[in-house]
């Protein structure tokens, strides 16, 4: 479950994927794949903030080869340039990751808009309440 930064107001919203037409069972791989980064990054650094660009961007913005690639590769295939199908796919795994953490049971995140805006960083941060 994904709460504000205040800890305590439950987000339900869930985002839409913009632009580009996923099917339901391409959403489940993506998002499934996105739940095991984010087990993988809490249980590693389970005190310190996460967001999308650590996630899958910086040293991690190669897809190739995992199930994120179409959100890329269906951006390019409408037309888009490389670089805006880029932050346009980026934009879309951001909007999974939050479906994600809205949805994953047995374990709560809440927004840090404190150390977002500490390190201005653009995306959302989120941290791991124990």
């Amino acid at each position: 479950m994904l709460y504000a930064s205040d800890g305590k107001t439950p987000e339900t919203k869930m985002f839409p994927i913009e632009g580009i037409p996923l099917t339901l069972e391409e959403q489940r791989i993506m998002e499934a794949f996105i739940q095991g980064s984010v087990l993988t990054i809490v249980t590693a650094r389970e005190d310190e903030p996460f967001f999308i660009s650590l996630l899958f961007g910086g040293k991690n913005d190669n897809w190739a080869g995992t199930p994120l690639q179409p959100l890329f590769n269906k951006h390019v295939s409408a037309g888009e340039t490389e670089s805006d199908a880029f932050d346009n796919a980026a934009m879309n795994a951001g909007a999974l990751l939050r479906n994600v953490l809205i949805k994953y049971e047995g374990k709560t995140f809440k927004k840090d808009d404190t150390y977002k805006a500490e390190h201005k960083i653009r995306s959302t941060v989120y941290r791991y309440v124990k």
